[in-house]
């Protein structure tokens, strides 16, 4: 996923936990405030809030608790809410969360922005060569862990002897 709110030069590292955690927009006020307090005025971080709210929390939780149930996040699409002792239950329209294509860089991503959610994106700052030198220090490591085992290591993985 490309979490490009409101628009990709604005989005930052992790910003997708707001809507991912939160339950309300003071929610996602407290915890937009925490980073961004120096770079915001109030009225810009709760209209933002606003905006995550509105715009991309019920999707993105309805992918992520589909995905969790059910591993599909396209499974089951709907968001329920409680506004004043009222439960009202609704089918979220959402384009199709697909694998995204491989490549020099990752084709078909689903990106969340002001415009709402498209799965056609490119992500162009995972690049095939930043996924390998990943999975390249992922099998380094699960070597060591091996070696550490052999060994009868009571340490595992990452022990100070063994690296």
């Amino acid at each position: 996923m490309a979490y490009n709110f409101p628009q990709a030069i604005d989005s930052f590292h992790a910003g997708d936990l707001v809507p991912l955690y939160m339950n309300n927009i003071s929610d996602a006020i407290a915890m937009i405030s925490q980073y961004a307090s120096k770079q915001l005025f109030p009225t810009q971080i709760s209209a933002l809030a606003t905006a995550v709210a509105r715009k991309i929390q019920p999707t993105y939780q309805a992918y992520l608790a589909a995905f969790a149930a059910n591993g599909d996040p396209n499974s089951i699409i709907t968001s329920s809410r409680t506004i004043a002792a009222a439960t009202t239950t609704t089918v979220i329209s959402a384009p199709s969360w697909t694998t995204a294509s491989p490549g020099p860089t990752l084709g078909n991503v689903m990106a969340a922005s002001n415009h709402g959610w498209d799965a056609n994106e490119q992500d162009d700052q995972n690049t095939e060569a930043i996924c390998a030198f990943w999975q390249t220090i992922a099998a380094e490591l699960m070597q060591v862990q091996s070696l550490s085992e052999a060994r009868g290591g009571t340490e595992g993985a990452g022990g100070k002897e063994e690296l």
